[in-house]
């Protein structure tokens, strides 16, 4: 298992993910870090076109050791040529169903 050394985050509350911040996070996979660096870009379908093609030129030749994570309230949203170079997992909100079962199974 590798450690995570460090973590940068992008989440703008629903405002325009801009090439600027890409260029951040651009440069933050460019530090001389040992370990895992993860990157996280929440609302990732708020990246303007700019953003999203600087993102696809990274995701093209990833640097080692990064991960990088993209929240997205629908895929349509993203450019297909994004969606082609990651892995897809879908995460649905719990029924409160399912909240309370699993509640009561930690006695709360």
């Amino acid at each position: 298992a590798h450690k995570i050394t460090n973590f940068k985050l992008i989440n703008t509350e629903g405002s325009i993910i801009t090439i600027d911040m890409i260029r951040e996070v651009i440069a933050f996979t460019k530090l001389k870090q040992s370990g895992v660096r993860v990157i996280a870009i929440h609302n990732a379908q708020f990246m303007n076109d700019e953003a999203q093609n600087a993102l696809l030129k990274l995701l093209e030749e990833p640097p080692e050791n990064i991960m990088i994570l993209l929240s997205v309230d629908s895929e349509s949203r993203i450019k297909h040529t994004i969606l082609s170079r990651v892995e897809i997992i879908q995460i649905r909100p719990l029924t409160t169903q399912e909240l309370t079962s699993y509640l009561q199974t930690k006695g709360l």
